[in-house]
């Protein structure tokens, strides 16, 4: 099958290579024409899993255009904060009839949008199908999106002009809504199939075809099940499920909870205190994955608790990398002008909270990661805030 992952961080060419190693031949778009250069020649990402011999059937491309044609498949994985740009740029050439599978994780901050619903806004207003012939319109070739899609960040501009209001509109996370509709021509158009794919998959153990397994979530079981036979492999387990809001959710919480676990580690809390972190971080999520209308069991599967403990834990992950950078006075632009790496918990920790204020669900552990992060408030007076906080039953 011919595969296009639409950008080249860490994740993204990981997924590249995953599905190249099954066989498949993957078109890899990134921004960066020296990056394109050094996968193409030397089969190699210096950026990101700079330890990892690319495969040769992965070909790298900075023309979007050139990228999704004659694709099969879609694997949308640039920072969240670009997700709806780079739709922008693929709208007008986007075929319509073929999957995509998300596996950027967070929440639009400007709108409160779970990103599913961004990409489905964009797609849908550029790509026109033929009703014969099942082809989209074609557009000029688009070669430099402004969204970093290769080195999985957007450096010191990271959540510029991206707001903090909450819209009225929180999508409806159907896949109902046709790609290009139009009044005069209501049958020339196709449903848009999307997924969404999370849980503990670091980049770097996947490339290494390290055992994990992951969850992939779409309202189209159909859908779900392709992208499951697609990934599925004798090292990598694939699971569906219909719940793509809890899924998005819990995505884009638990990085915010991996931050605050950072912080604990980094300022010597011991380890009641981490798993006290990770347990009720795990009760905010819940409550707001129902609250925004998802399953709450979806927060005890591999994209909630799965995705929460090794994201939480292990040496790979950026968010909690950053924690403990906080913890040591750290701000977040130092940190990401010096990793060039976006901190996807930080976002979130504006972005998630918003929508939970929104929703009216309380989320004391991310406010608090939010104020440490966001609006100067000291870090050695807030984290001990939350130990006086009033009693409450564990389930609420």
């Amino acid at each position: 099958m011919r595969v296009s992952v639409i950008g080249a961080g860490s994740w993204g060419s990981a997924l590249a290579q995953h599905l190249a190693l099954s066989g498949n031949e993957v078109v890899l778009w990134a921004r960066s024409a020296a990056l394109v250069e050094q996968i193409n020649a030397r089969h190699e990402n210096p950026a990101y899993l700079s330890d990892i011999v690319f495969s040769e059937r992965i070909v790298a491309t900075t023309d979007l255009v050139w990228a999704l044609r004659d694709t099969q498949a879609v694997v949308l994985a640039t920072p969240s904060a670009a997700v709806r740009t780079i739709c922008q740029a693929m709208a007008t050439s986007y075929p319509a009839t073929v999957p995509l599978l998300l596996l950027s994780k967070g929440v639009e901050n400007s709108s409160g949008t779970l990103l599913l619903d961004v990409i489905r806004e964009e797609l849908s207003r550029g790509s026109t199908v033929n009703a014969t012939t099942g082809i989209v319109s074609s557009a000029p070739a688009v070669t430099d999106c402004n969204v970093n899609g290769d080195r999985g960040g957007l450096g010191n501009d990271t959540g510029s002009g991206l707001g903090s209001d909450i819209g009225s509109s929180l999508g409806s996370d159907t896949e109902s809504i046709a790609a290009g509709a139009t009044v005069d021509n209501p049958k020339s158009v196709a449903p848009l199939q999307l997924a969404v794919l999370s849980g503990p998959n670091h980049a770097e153990e996947v490339a290494k075809t390290m055992f994990s397994a992951t969850v992939i979530a779409s309202s189209n079981s159909d859908t779900a099940r392709l992208f499951q036979q697609l990934l599925a492999s004798d090292n990598f387990r694939v699971y569906t499920s219909s719940d793509t809001i809890g899924v998005q959710v819990c995505g884009a919480a638990k990085n915010v909870i991996a931050i605050a676990t950072g912080v604990a580690v980094g300022r010597k809390f011991g380890d009641n205190a981490t798993a006290m972190l990770m347990t009720r971080g795990l009760a905010e999520i819940s409550r707001l994955v129902e609250a925004r209308g998802g399953m709450s069991q979806t927060c005890m599967g591999l994209a909630g608790m799965g995705d929460l403990i090794a994201t939480c834990t292990s040496v790979h992950s950026r968010n909690r990398s950053f924690g403990l950078a906080l913890a040591k006075g750290t701000s977040i632009a130092e940190y990401e002008q010096h990793s060039h790496m976006v901190v996807e918990g930080a976002l979130a920790a504006k972005s998630v909270t918003n929508l939970a204020q929104n929703l009216g669900v309380e989320m004391p552990i991310c406010e608090t990661m939010r104020g440490v992060i966001w609006e100067g408030l000291p870090l050695q007076e807030t984290i001990p805030d939350l130990m006086k906080r009033s009693a409450k039953p564990e389930f609420y």
